[in-house]
């Protein structure tokens, strides 16, 4: 049920080494469907704001970079890691909800909450793999701080 953490290229039992499994696959076809030809429009055909799609693009490449890079170094399958995807989701889900209405607008506040708590909950799964495993530790903490520093 619960398992201590692991580096993933260490683990032979891996049942997918290198592979994507299907958490990993729906958040890529959230950060597809973020920034499908909808918000290509809206943000650059109709109100023609660079910067806005350039600030969304970044805060969506983030949380789906930092979610992708930490699945493939450190992913299990036990109940933590379950509790964690399920946590990563509703933030992600959270910024699907508050895309609209740009920096300054109602949904900002929301869209800030979310990505922060993207940042923290893969901060802390980090952190605590950096603390169990030694060849991850100095990768680990600089990763972890850096997602805690985002989240503040």
């Amino acid at each position: 049920m619960f398992q201590s953490p692991r580096l993933r290229v260490n683990d032979k039992s891996d049942p997918n080494p290198g592979g994507l499994s299907s958490t990993e696959q729906f958040f890529n076809v959230c950060f597809c469907a973020a920034f499908g030809i909808a918000k290509v429009d809206k943000y650059l055909v109709a109100t023609q704001s660079i910067p806005l799609f350039l600030a969304y693009f970044f805060a969506w490449w983030s949380a789906w970079v930092l979610g992708s890079e930490y699945a493939s170094r450190y992913n299990n399958v036990d109940f933590t890691h379950k509790i964690f995807w399920t946590m990563y989701g509703m933030g992600v889900v959270g910024m699907l909800m508050h895309t609209g209405g740009g920096v300054d607008g109602p949904n900002a506040y929301g869209f800030c909450c979310s990505i922060a708590g993207v940042n923290v909950f893969v901060g802390t799964m980090t952190l605590r793999v950096a603390l169990a495993v030694p060849e991850a530790r100095v990768s680990g903490l600089w990763h972890s701080s850096f997602m805690f520093l985002m989240a503040a």
